[in-house]
């Protein structure tokens, strides 16, 4: 029953903005890189309008890279259903000292909504 009324919450934006079906299909490939300091300070951005980036299928990928960032992110990965109960947990008793709590899929739901992950 808490799963329909989170979705019906959701839905109706209650949690906040969600994007529409056409913005998460096209995401925008032409915002900057930022080089982000240990206490959050903004060292710089690059921008470098589309000549070094090209939008690249998940298909096209090397199957080394996708397991390198799997194994650095979220080596969990394949074993949770996109929240790592044990990871939160973690979190919340070491606040944050010995890694976060949030999985790539949360990663990625949360650079679509907000873009900063």
């Amino acid at each position: 029953m808490l799963p329909i009324i989170i979705f019906i919450l959701a839905s109706k934006g209650a949690m906040g903005y969600m994007p529409d079906i056409g913005t998460l299909e096209n995401p925008r490939i032409d915002l900057a890189t930022q080089v982000i300091s240990e206490d959050g300070v903004v060292l710089g951005n690059f921008y470098f309008k589309n000549l070094n980036r090209t939008y690249v299928e998940y298909d096209d990928l090397p199957k080394h890279l996708i397991d390198a960032l799997i194994a650095t992110e979220d080596y969990r990965f394949y074993h949770h259903s996109g929240i790592d109960f044990k990871s939160v947990f973690r979190a919340i008793v070491f606040m944050g000292s010995r890694g976060g709590g949030s999985t790539l899929t949360q990663q990625l739901a949360k650079l679509f909504v907000s873009h900063t992950a």
